[in-house]
């Protein structure tokens, strides 16, 4: 192939140069016969003739070629030779190269569109893979923090995203409340209990709570659709920094389970939301599970009535509690309640006001314990409450405190024809550990004699606070 090029190539400038000759002599030698006109002119035309034939079958050459490689060229291929035919070579070199343009063009477009679908795709394994990770991780790790990873995976996704927040729904309580944050302070936002009117969906989706939504301003929402004190607490220098917030409604079976919010500084894309949405969907059951989980933790520590733990999980705290004593200079005080006159409540006002008196009461207690103390139903009547690094002096001295204050709160029951002012009261025994002993049934015998001693004599001396008196 290459020795043919070469011969070819020789020829060609053989003749170039025979015909330039051909030319010089003729203009040192002029002739003056219409056979010299007739001469010169049939051989510049055969020149121009040849070298069209030989550049327009190099193109047709080079086309072929590319028509070969490429499928998508075969319409321009056959266009091409048509131009070639019909125009001269300088106006088929001007089309063919706009239609080379457009080829070209609509090739990149379509290099883009799939580009851009080998990259959902990407994303959407990502997310599978994600999903798959923290179901894995959700059923090996008891401590994992569900709402969190899901939140930082988000955010991860895209690297445009900064902050964002996850929100859980309440609906026995009607509002949502922060579950997981990312850039902002936790602290300052786990106890705010935000409205089903007040959130960002609300506010902006005209299709109800079933779009997503991308707010401009943050800071502004809050201010105009928060209380002042809310809006202090949500709004930050963090927030002034938002451009944008995406916010994605998280639901199963139509039914609210939360809101998944990414903020940026920038701007999210048409390809960002679509993301971003469908990773919300993805996660939907690991949030489910989690709030499954959640229950069956609930129900399994605490006590379905008042919200304290109850006695099977208070044992477990209890023995991480003596085995700390033990290895470290660590002690406390065991305090034994027994709910005063429970069977006479139920039987004058009814079993459901004896409801109501066992969570007053552990309500009234619950508002002088700290965070360290541990407060439990050992069940019907019977509390404990163990205070963290109390002696017994500092003990007396807080569950006198508390007493008293019931005595001067009764619960107010309404009957139909007034409201009577119903005492709900305890008595109490106190034992301490390690001092006393460090044995679960060594310390309840103590503290559950000196309370009923407590007892026979809280009775003698206020006859007044027994119900009906």
């Amino acid at each position: 192939m290459k020795k043919n090029r070469k011969i070819l190539m020789f020829f060609k400038v053989l003749f170039e140069v025979f015909i330039i000759m051909f030319l010089i002599d003729h203009f040192i030698h002029p002739g003056h016969t219409i056979y010299y006109i007739i001469n010169m002119s049939l051989v510049v035309v055969a020149y121009i003739f040849i070298r069209r034939f030989l550049i327009s079958k190099k193109i047709i050459q080079s086309i072929k070629n590319f028509s070969k490689n490429n499928n998508s060229t075969k319409e321009l291929y056959d266009l091409y030779i048509n131009l070639i035919k019909d125009y001269p070579l300088e106006e088929a070199l001007v089309k063919g190269s706009k239609l080379t343009d457009n080829a070209i063009r609509e090739r990149n477009k379509l290099i883009e569109e799939n580009t851009l679908l080998f990259d959902k795709i990407r994303h959407k394994n990502e997310i599978l893979k994600i999903t798959h990770e923290i179901n894995n991780a959700f059923i090996e790790r008891d401590d994992l923090d569900i709402y969190q990873s899901i939140l930082d995976k988000a955010i991860n996704l895209l690297p445009t995203c900064n902050y964002g927040s996850l929100l859980i729904y309440d609906a026995t309580e009607h509002h949502f409340t922060f579950k997981a944050v990312n850039g902002y302070d936790f602290n300052q936002l786990k106890d705010q209990k935000i409205d089903l009117k007040q959130t960002f969906i609300y506010r902006n989706s005209k299709d109800g709570f079933n779009a997503s939504v991308i707010v401009k301003d943050i800071y502004k929402h809050n201010k105009k659709y928060m209380s002042d004190e809310k809006a202090m607490a949500l709004n930050s220098n963090v927030s002034k920094a938002i451009n944008e917030t995406l916010s994605i409604p998280i639901k199963v079976n139509e039914i609210i389970f939360g809101i998944l919010n990414i903020d940026t500084k920038g701007s999210f894309s048409s390809e960002d939301i679509e993301i971003l949405n469908y990773y919300a969907s993805s996660i939907v059951f690991n949030i489910y599970n989690s709030q499954l989980l959640e229950k069956t933790i609930y129900l399994s520590r605490y006590d379905k009535l008042t919200n304290i733990y109850n006695r099977n999980f208070f044992e477990v705290i209890l023995n991480d509690i003596i085995e700390k004593a033990i290895q470290e200079n660590y002690y406390f005080t065991f305090v034994l309640i027994d709910m005063n006159n429970l069977k006479e409540i139920n039987d004058t006002y009814g079993h459901k006001i004896g409801d109501d008196a066992l969570i007053h009461l552990t309500r009234s207690i619950k508002e002088f314990l700290s965070r360290k103390d541990i407060f439990a139903r050992l069940g019907g009547d019977e509390f404990v409450i163990i205070f963290d690094k109390t002696d017994y002096k500092n003990a007396h001295q807080k569950i006198k405190h508390i007493l008293n204050h019931l005595i001067k709160n009764p619960l107010q029951v309404t009957n139909i024809n007034d409201i009577d002012e119903l005492p709900v009261t305890f008595s109490y025994g106190i034992s301490t550990a390690p001092s006393e002993s460090l044995v679960l049934d060594i310390l309840l015998k103590l503290s559950d004699h000196r309370m009923y001693e407590f007892k026979k004599d809280f009775k003698e001396k206020h006859p007044e606070l027994k119900p009906g008196n």
